[in-house]
């Protein structure tokens, strides 16, 4: 449930993978603001909620292989500036938003194999 991390207001590192998770209520990480790893790997989430990340402008690693993202919201990683490792390999996406990537300047890794992209627009990169 939002607000279950409230007290984690130190945490650095959440590890929520190989678990059954569906559904991850908006704000339910809004009090990690020192965050830097994120794993939510190998899970069942289907969607995500589009300010889900906002609070986490420390972020340097987000794991989401191996879900059933069949789509990102537009804007999903804007405020992940310091994100160096993006791992979305494994799920159903079939196309990346215009600009999904615009303000990932400091991304080393990004994987997007194993889903169901038909096309990647060039905007996305931009």
């Amino acid at each position: 449930p939002a607000g279950v991390f409230d007290r984690l207001t130190q945490l650095t590192r959440l590890d929520l993978d190989n678990n059954q998770l569906t559904v991850l209520p908006a704000g339910v990480f809004d009090s990690l603001v020192k965050l830097k790893e994120l794993y939510l790997d190998h899970n069942q989430l289907q969607a995500i909620p589009p300010a889900l990340f906002y609070s986490l402008t420390e972020l340097t690693r987000l794991e989401l292989e191996d879900n059933q993202l069949k789509s990102l919201p537009p804007g999903i990683f804007d405020r992940l500036g310091k994100l160096m490792y993006l791992h979305l390999h494994e799920n159903q996406l079939t196309t990346v938003p215009a600009g999904l990537f615009d303000r990932l300047g400091n991304l080393q890794q990004l994987g997007l194999n194993d889903n169901q992209l038909k096309n990647v627009p060039r905007v996305a990169f931009d």
